[in-house]
C-alpha cells in the first residue's frame, strides 16, 4: 500500500511473485499495480491453462506476466490464455534457463503485441544486450544487485525487479530510471506484506 503511493506518475508498477488468485490480482490492481507476474500457483493446479485463463478473465485491466518459460508449447498456451507478457530466465545455474537460441525460436511464434522479457541477475550491460539481440527478446529485467547505471541509456526497455523483504528500502526505486517498477515476493515465492 506504502508503495502504491510511492510510484511516480507515469510509472508503472507490477507486484511479482506469490500471486495465487484472483482476490489478490484485483487488490494489487485496486492499489495502482498495472501489472502481476503468475506461475508456480497456478503450474501446480490440475489444468493451468484454465487457471491463468480464469485469472486473467477476472482480474482484467492488469498485465500479466508468465516467466520462466522454456518450451514454445508453454508460451503458446500462455498467450493464448490472455498473458501480455512472457518471461525467459538467463541467470546461470537457474533450473528454468534457457540458452538464447532456443528463446529466438520462441519468439519467432509469439504473436506481435506479446512483451517478451530477458530476465537477467547480476549480468553486465554487454551481456544483457547481447544475449537479448541473440534471443530476440524485446525488453530486460534486472534482478540482482546491479546498479542504476546498468539500466542508464540501455537502447532497449528495461526494468529493475526489487526484493520486498525486510532489508527492502522503498527509496530505492528512486535510483533507478524508466517507466517501470517491478516488485517481487521474498524467495519461496510467499506474497510480501502489502501494507509496505
Amino acid at each position: 500500500e506504502l508503495l502504491a503511493r510511492m510510484i511516480p506518475p507515469g510509472c508503472i508498477g507490477i507486484s511479482e511473485s506469490g500471486i495465487a488468485n484472483a482476490p489478490q490480482g484485483i487488490r494489487l490492481r485496486n492499489l495502482g499495480y498495472r501489472g502481476v507476474l503468475i506461475g508456480e500457483s497456478f503450474m501446480r493446479a490440475d489444468d493451468p491453462g484454465k487457471a491463468v485463463a480464469e485469472f486473467v478473465g477476472s482480474v482484467g485491466g492488469i498485465r500479466v506476466k508468465i516467466c520462466g518459460v522454456t518450451r514454445l508449447e508453454d508460451a503458446v498456451a500462455a498467450v493464448e490464455c490472455g498473458a501480455s507478457a512472457v518471461g525467459f530466465i538467463f541467470v546461470p545455474g537457474s533450473p528454468r534457463r534457457v540458452e538464447p537460441k532456443a528463446v529466438r525460436e520462441i519468439v519467432r511464434n509469439i504473436p506481435p503485441g506479446v512483451e517478451t522479457v530477458g530476465v537477467f541477475v547480476n549480468a553486465k550491460r554487454e551481456e544483457i544486450l547481447h544475449t537479448c539481440a541473440e534471443a530476440g527478446v524485446t525488453t530486460a529485467q534486472i534482478h540482482g544487485e546491479e546498479p542504476p547505471s546498468t539500466l542508464a541509456g540501455l537502447p532497449i526497455p528495461a526494468y529493475k525487479a526489487f526484493r520486498v523483504d525486510e532489508g527492502f528500502d522503498p527509496a530505492e526505486l528512486l535510483n533507478y530510471p524508466g517507466p517501470r517498477y517491478l516488485l517481487d515476493a521474498p524467495k519461496g515465492g510467499r506474497p510480501f506484506d502489502w501494507k509496505i
